[in-house]
């Protein structure tokens, strides 16, 4: 049990395709699939299930040559590795590229959301998830919409506690979502409707900004 954590960065290497790719990390009886864009990371993976020996396995789909005599094909550079007995933070900046956070996917490294994400949530007991979200008044609409559907066992199937909110323009919204104790990893999914143009020359479309996500015990 506990989490692992993954940092390093992937490089910008001019006329190669690093940064098109994902990264899949094998984890003990445990795949995950993260977006690797150029730039840093820094995952923290839950390791539901403990184990005498846990085994990493880290396989990126894009890869290149270094440049100039050094020939080494590579996917990104690995700094550290970690292991720790339950998460070393409740608070997540997706706001900042680089941040430590949970697994995801449909969010970009400055927070901006795809028409559809996903978060996996560590395995414990009841805990309140709290969502800062940012919807920006030069998107050409009056507000957002954003569905969230919390599932407590991320292998489960069906559908899990599904809320819809508002997103009123020029402003933060706060979401809390109660989060059931469990012993296996979540999924928090966020579905939009509409989304809109970054401005230019930012060629994106997305629907809004997470900002902040934290994880705190039920009161």
């Amino acid at each position: 049990g506990g989490v692992a954590r993954i940092r390093g960065f992937v490089p910008d290497l001019p006329g190669r395709p690093l940064g098109a790719g994902v990264l899949r990390v094998r984890a003990g009886d445990r795949t995950y699939t993260v977006p690797a864009p150029v730039g840093g990371f820094d995952w923290l993976l839950p390791l539901p299930r403990a184990a005498a020996t846990t085994h990493l396995r880290l396989s990126f789909s894009a890869q290149a040559p270094l440049p100039d005599k050094d020939r080494r094909p590579i996917g990104a550079n690995l700094n550290l590795v970690e292991v720790f007995p339950a998460l070393p933070t409740n608070t997540f900046d997706f706001g900042t590229a680089g941040g430590a956070r949970l697994p995801a996917r449909g969010i970009d490294q400055d927070g901006w959301l795809e028409r559809g994400a996903v978060i996996d949530l560590p395995p414990g007991g009841r805990r309140v998830l709290r969502l800062r979200l940012e919807f920006p008044d030069w998107s050409g609409l009056p507000e957002g919409r954003l569905t969230t559907v919390l599932q407590a066992d991320a292998t489960a199937g069906g559908e899990g506690a599904v809320r819809e909110h508002r997103l009123p323009a020029a402003q933060y919204t706060i979401v809390d979502l109660p989060v059931a104790a469990s012993g296996e990893v979540g999924r928090l999914e966020l579905r939009a409707a509409a989304d809109f143009s970054l401005p230019a020359p930012d060629q994106r479309r997305r629907t809004a900004r997470l900002v902040t996500m934290e994880l705190q015990p039920a009161p």
